[in-house]
């Protein structure tokens, strides 16, 4: 198609390494027009890469959303008779897709309803195989809620090409969020959220030290955030700024717009008298935030940096609190 012709020379560029990232990065961080958007996220998450490896391994997105392997819900119900829920042989042995395909079922039609893109039957069939397809992937931990709405996000945004939405997604998932975001307990993004918090005690001390007073945890507010990758809080135009840069630069680029947040709207914090007035400061700024170059201006430029190694500290201490905190209560509760 014309698109992917005219996208030919950037696809070129990420392939020469001719040391162009760095250039890519600033023309990523700048806001990538919308007409190249879904084919530029193509390159730069590694989606297209990973789609040429796993079909030359024989894994295809067909394969993986085929949806009539068997009847819909007969599986389910011959399962419910079947017997013991306790087995845990028998729960291993059950099919993703009978795992999940309820959940999923139940999320798709809550996926973004007020858009037209999922008001179609059509539009639903879609998000529910590219969620399918996710849910059996092997190298992923199956389906988790929320994932509905990053699927969803993709299919709008790549007008609604369903084997691009899954192949970015899966290069997503596993490269550019931090590992078990979407784990059944959620670790990846529990940990984000701890060094979100670290972050704010040495970039804005003032709001941390308030938001521990009132008994505002960071979890409050950015669950949404780590977990919806900013899709169901900011506008949708500034959602796809903040992710032109997710998919180059990966996880590092959530903790910048968090920050941001929070800094832009610093003052309205520090009066907040309870964890209800914070959520509310924080909807409000999130919901007028229709300016995407402003947010992600103070995301890269008014935050100071964030090394690496040190974002790999402050992880690696909140993973040793965790582990610590998990035997203890095995030693007090047992297993």
């Amino acid at each position: 198609g014309t698109a992917g012709e005219e996208l030919n020379p950037p696809g070129r560029v990420l392939n020469d390494g001719s040391g162009q990232g760095r250039t890519l990065k600033q023309l990523c961080r700048k806001g990538i027009p919308a007409r190249l958007r879904g084919d530029v996220w193509f390159e730069i998450s590694g989606a297209s890469h990973r789609k040429r490896e796993s079909e030359a391994r024989g894994v295809f997105y067909s394969d993986l959303s085929e949806t009539h392997t068997r009847p819909a819900h007969e599986p389910e119900d011959a399962g419910d008779d079947d017997g013991n829920a306790d087995d845990a042989n028998h729960v291993d042995q059950t099919p993703p897709e009978l795992q999940y395909h309820k959940q999923i079922e139940l999320d798709v039609g809550r996926t973004f309803p007020e858009h037209a893109c999922f008001q179609s039957k059509e539009g639903q069939r879609k998000l529910y195989r590219v969620l399918l397809a996710i849910s059996r992937h092997q190298e992923l931990s199956g389906y988790c809620q929320s994932m509905n709405f990053i699927a969803g996000f993709l299919l709008i945004v790549l007008n609604m090409d369903e084997e691009k939405a899954f192949w970015v997604m899966l290069a997503m998932v596993k490269d550019k969020v931090q590992k078990d975001t979407w784990s059944s307990r959620l670790s990846g993004c529990i940990l984000e959220m701890g060094t979100l918090g670290i972050l704010l005690g040495k970039k804005l001390p003032d709001v941390a030290k308030h938001l521990t007073n009132i008994g505002c945890d960071v979890s409050y507010f950015a669950t949404d955030w780590f977990l919806c990758l900013f899709c169901k809080t900011l506008p949708s135009e500034t959602v796809a700024r903040v992710w032109d840069s997710l998919l180059f630069e990966g996880s590092k680029v959530l903790l910048r717009v968090g920050l941001a947040l929070v800094k832009q709207n610093q003052r309205k914090l520090l009066e907040c008298r309870n964890p209800g007035d914070v959520l509310v400061v924080l909807k409000e700024a999130q919901g007028s935030a229709h300016d995407g170059k402003t947010l992600m201006d103070a995301a890269f430029n008014r935050i100071g940096p964030l090394p690496s190694a040190k974002l790999t500290k402050y992880r690696t201490r909140i993973t040793q609190r965790t582990n610590e905190q998990a035997s203890t209560s095995r030693r007090l509760f047992g297993k």
